[in-house]
């Protein structure tokens, strides 16, 4: 967070929204490994379907990830 009371509030709220889009990108990648690992670890998949899937996750979207992130965490309660 920028404190610096000579800062400009354009460059505080650029400041502060590029965080935020740095913090959903990585976000994004930790969704996305996970997600991979989890697949990796499906013996009932082939190969074929590992890359399938491997592949859909690398397309797609932050709020794609989240939510298959939030129903695999709350498939293994």
């Amino acid at each position: 967070m920028i404190t610096d009371k000579d800062t400009s509030d354009e460059f505080k709220d650029d400041y502060n929204k590029r965080k935020a889009e740095y913090e959903k990108e990585e976000s994004k990648e930790f969704y996305r490994d996970i997600l991979k690992n989890a697949i990796r670890g499906m013996k009932e998949l082939s190969e074929e379907d590992k890359n399938r899937h491997t592949q859909f996750l690398n397309n797609a979207s932050y709020e794609e990830l989240e939510k298959l992130f939030d129903s695999l965490i709350s498939n293994t309660k």
